[in-house]
């Protein structure tokens, strides 16, 4: 993790916001919003390999 983003996640900067399907709301910071981006982007890239596997 470089500086930045240790600095970042110290500070627990909120970025965004997440509702939660019992509509609780949950804070996110610059780091959790980083690794849902990364998660979403894998997700994406594993079905489209799926995908082209199959086919």
């Amino acid at each position: 993790m470089t500086d930045d983003r240790k600095s970042l996640a110290a500070d627990n900067q909120i970025v965004g916001f997440r509702v939660g399907p019992d509509g609780r709301v949950d804070t996110l910071d610059l780091v959790e919003v980083r690794a849902l981006i990364d998660s979403a982007i894998r997700a994406a890239m594993d079905q489209a390999l799926r995908e082209r596997t199959v086919h």
